[in-house]
């Protein structure tokens, strides 16, 4: 609450709140990662959800909390996070674990599939990596999916997806994929990956029910501001509910946004008049739940 306006809303962004879903799959990683520490294969987890509901989010947190730790010349990180933004190519796959683990991108120029795919197993073995977290993995599963009949069904996901099985495979470590909600028809039907990586968590959009109303309990405390605002009360609960549809990105961006415009203003807690602000200011939309925006309300 001592930060500037800004400070605060990027606080804001930032908090992490202990939502059944994301509690419970924080709780699988960690025993997934002691498992991994201590036997091969130890399986794996594909998170699931629409954009917004959490999953970037969960795995950040995570790797966050295995952090890579430097001693020396000697790297040791046991929790890698790969995000993909499109359909990824092998050499992007070895290049990304590469560079994650400290290489020089200078020293991988004209390398070779197979020799990266050597120095990368090479640096994962030093750095004891345990753990790869793979974020958008629907760009590595459905976008590679061969299409017509003739690949078998416990083959659906093509070449990277043979490579990601082999990967498993050598390594021993644990996989985290964390996609949208279409990964589960590929999960149900190729055996291949649903036998080595058998856990599956759905993380979903709130309803407006007593499930939200704790959230919005829970972070009118955790937000900077000095005075609650009374977010859970049963009107203010509905119109912010109708201002983010009960998607967990689009609710903290909103309530992020209202907290630097209070504090901006030099407000003790949030106000309906910056909820109506915030609301404009993201949807471009001037009749809000809160009332009619204009600059001067």
């Amino acid at each position: 609450m001592a930060g500037t306006p800004a400070e605060r809303q990027a606080f804001a962004l930032s908090v992490r709140i202990d939502v059944e879903g994301f509690k419970l799959a924080s709780m699988f990683m960690e025993q997934l990662l002691e498992r991994a520490k201590r036997t091969r294969c130890a399986g794996g987890l594909w998170l699931l959800g629409d954009g917004g509901s959490g999953k970037t989010f969960a795995l950040t947190s995570f790797a966050q909390r295995h952090p890579h730790t430097t001693q020396g010349v000697i790297q040791t990180c046991e929790v890698l996070r790969l995000p993909f933004e499109s359909r990824p190519s092998e050499s992007d796959i070895w290049l990304g674990i590469l560079l994650q683990l400290g290489q020089s991108p200078d020293a991988l120029l004209r390398l070779k599939n197979r020799e990266l795919k050597s120095l990368a197993l090479s640096a994962m073995q030093q750095a004891g990596v345990r753990m790869i977290l793979f974020d958008e993995a629907q760009h590595l599963w459905i976008s590679s999916s061969a299409s017509g009949g003739k690949r078998s069904r416990d083959r659906l996901g093509g070449q990277l997806g043979d490579l990601l099985k082999r990967l498993y495979d050598e390594t021993g470590v644990a996989f985290v994929f964390a996609g949208t909600p279409g990964l589960r028809d590929y999960i149900d039907q190729d055996t291949q990956a649903n036998t080595r990586w058998p856990a599956i968590r759905h993380l979903a959009e709130f309803q407006c029910d007593e499930r939200f109303l704790g959230l919005l309990e829970v972070l009118d405390v955790a937000l900077p501001m000095e005075q609650p605002a009374s977010l859970s009360e049963p009107e203010l609960s509905k119109q912010i509910f109708a201002s983010t549809r009960g998607n967990f990105r689009r609710l903290k961006a909103f309530l992020a946004q209202a907290v630097f415009i209070a504090a901006n203003a030099g407000a003790k807690s949030i106000e309906r008049k910056h909820l109506r602000q915030s609301h404009f200011e993201m949807f471009c939309e001037e009749r809000t739940p809160y009332g009619f925006y204009s600059p001067t309300n």
